[in-house]
């Protein structure tokens, strides 16, 4: 739903990321909001739980802490 709310397209987002489908660059900028990112959510996978019980997990809230 993020991606209807900020008038995004729908992109691999957290799942692809997660699945090793994508990479950081599924967070899409908002447009007229300066410094905000939308990572959507990605299409629904069979296992979310094994998703983010992932080291890709931690590894991604470290990336978007840091930047």
């Amino acid at each position: 739903r993020q991606h209807q709310l900020f008038g995004l397209g729908k992109s691999a987002g957290l799942s692809g990321i997660l699945a090793d489908r994508a990479g950081l660059e599924a967070a899409l900028p908002v447009h007229g909001i300066d410094d905000l990112m939308v990572l959507p959510a990605g299409a629904v996978p069979p296992n979310p739980q094994e998703l983010l019980g992932r080291a890709a997990f931690g590894a991604l809230l470290k990336a978007a802490a840091d930047n």
